[in-house]
């Protein structure tokens, strides 16, 4: 079974994220902890990494630094600071895309439909078996999102 860590300062998303990829056969470990990564990796074979880049105690990128420095994992930075790799953002994408073509790296911007993440996810790793067939995919907005949205609609 192919092992997913998400690592995100928001439970709602970690739990979102569980949710969606545990139906599809993947075992799913979560944390809130940037922290915790590196020291997962030393003792979980992990396939992929889900990364939040904006994180309140430790950023993204210094986080998969440190992911990089342990063991070469795929990561899927999943993260609503998209605009940071735009080709109109030069001097961020300038600063970190030796790093991001030094492994395999992908981007999903939230929000995201279902379909959008299990393709990035297998594009990444693959499907968690290949004999399993996946359930239908959804072009409507992953849940959470559509709650967060209504409530920021509400409160501007």
């Amino acid at each position: 079974m192919k092992t997913i860590l998400c690592i995100d300062d928001d439970p709602w998303v970690l739990d979102t994220l569980r949710q969606t990829l545990l139906p599809r056969g993947y075992r799913v470990l979560v944390t809130t902890s940037a922290t915790a990564g590196p020291g997962l990796l030393n003792h979980e074979k992990i396939d992929l990494v889900l990364l939040d880049l904006n994180m309140p105690k430790k950023h993204g990128l210094d986080v998969y630094r440190e992911l990089e420095a342990t063991a070469a994992v795929p990561v899927l930075f999943v993260t609503a600071c998209a605009r940071s790799f735009l080709d109109g953002a030069e001097k961020f994408r300038k600063q970190y895309e030796k790093e991001l073509r030094a492994a395999r790296t992908e981007l999903l911007a939230k929000p995201f439909t279902l379909t959008q993440l299990y393709e990035k996810v297998e594009s990444l790793i693959g499907p968690a078996s290949p004999s399993e067939h996946p359930e239908e995919s959804s072009d409507e907005p992953v849940p959470w999102f559509k709650r967060l949205l209504q409530l920021r609609l509400k409160r501007d």
